[in-house]
């Protein structure tokens, strides 16, 4: 089947770069740990080596999946993908791609999906990891594909959404971009909002497209570029999309994050920029911000309930929460527990022996990360 192409403008720019910026100039330190801080509250279940290995200078984004049915699995950039029990560890397969890997793993209807460096999707089999179909994309992917059970969804740098039957990878549509100049990667996953795809793209805007067609429902722009310089002109929404059964919360780059209603309508924005991630306690919005400080935006008007600056410029990783508290990981291997009603720090503990992906995961009251070694672990609080 022919693609439909929904919309015509792009731009001819499709250079970006494979993650956050980088400088000596503006990075903030690493705040030194408070060893006065409990190192109990974090216990080690499990930890298993895997193949699944990507090298921390590359900022590429790799997501933790699950199916729900106790198996996980993990991915890495020389496209190593795992299957490992959630129970105990113990690994269930692992193979490696026919590329190296870009952004991945999402699960979906017993198919796993990744993108691969040289402008592929690829779908496998969840029991054994075989090659289910392989697709050639509109350029490199700049986000995790993700599927609903019928399709499979994925955005490239070159600011293409496009969709394939999850099953046998058959083509159905495509829906472009304008393409900005200014881009980190712009790598939030599309997110579903009632049987449609919420998509992000790198000028500041935020579409609801039918799952079906791939007809727009509706657009709006997030957030105006600062300035004309490269830092300025940043809009790219990094952290993964949040829906609520009333709201959408979206964190950019440099504009913070954005409360809209399901019709698209923007509710407020405050905060500064995000790029690991956010996390919703019920009450309020969780961010973690570019330069590692961690805020609590009420949910309802984004005023600043609390900020914890105890662990700016530890590179942290998405938050998480675990019943009232957040779960955070750092750029050297620990894992810390922030209250998530007053956003004091109340534990540190060494896990891993090198920083962890930014994408950390709960299931069921546990936190699983990813280091940069390809390491699983599996921590309770």
């Amino acid at each position: 089947m022919k693609k439909i192409i929904t919309t015509l403008i792009i731009s001819l720019v499709i250079a970006g770069c494979a993650g956050g910026l980088r400088g000596k100039s503006n990075l903030t330190p690493p705040t030194e740990l408070d060893l006065t801080v409990p190192a109990t509250l974090v216990s080690k279940s499990w930890q298993i080596k895997t193949g699944s290995q990507t090298a921390k200078e590359s900022n590429l984004r790799f997501y933790i999946a699950d199916d729900g049915l106790g198996t996980l699995y993990v991915a890495g950039e020389k496209g190593v993908i795992t299957a490992v029990d959630s129970h105990n560890g113990q690994k269930r397969w692992e193979v490696k791609t026919q590329s190296p890997l870009y952004t991945g793993i999402s699960y979906s209807q017993g198919i796993l999906l990744v993108g691969t460096q040289d402008g592929y999707i690829e779908a496998l089999s969840a029991s054994n990891g075989a090659q289910v179909w392989r697709q050639k994309l509109l350029g490199v992917p700049a986000v995790p594909p993700v599927g609903n059970g019928d399709l499979a969804i994925v955005r490239t740098l070159f600011g293409a959404v496009e969709s394939f039957n999850l099953q046998d990878g058959s083509e159905a549509w495509a829906y472009l971009f304008p393409r900005s100049e200014f881009s980190v990667r712009g790598a939030a996953p599309p997110t579903f909002l009632n049987g449609n795809i919420l998509i992000a793209g790198d000028t500041g805007t935020l579409s609801l497209i039918n799952a079906e067609t791939g007809a727009e429902i509706w657009s709006r722009v997030l957030s105006q570029p600062l300035n004309g310089s490269y830092m300025g002109g940043l809009r790219d929404v990094d952290a993964a999309i949040i829906v609520t059964p009333q709201r959408i919360f979206v964190g950019q780059y440099l504009a913070g994050v954005t409360a809209l209603t399901h019709d698209g309508r923007k509710l407020w924005q405050a905060g500064k920029g995000v790029y690991a991630g956010l996390a919703y306690t019920g009450e309020n919005v969780i961010s973690v911000e570019r330069d590692s400080t961690l805020q609590a935006l009420n949910a309802q008007n984004g005023t600043s309930v609390w900020q914890n600056l105890d662990l700016r410029g530890r590179n942290l990783t998405k938050p998480v929460i675990v019943r009232n508290r957040i779960v955070v990981g750092d750029f050297e291997g620990y894992v810390h527990v922030i209250d998530a009603t007053t956003g004091i720090l109340q534990g540190t503990t060494k896990v891993g022996s090198t920083g962890f992906l930014w994408d950390i995961r709960e299931i069921d009251g546990s936190v699983y990360l990813l280091d940069y070694s390809g390491t699983l672990y599996k921590v309770s609080i």
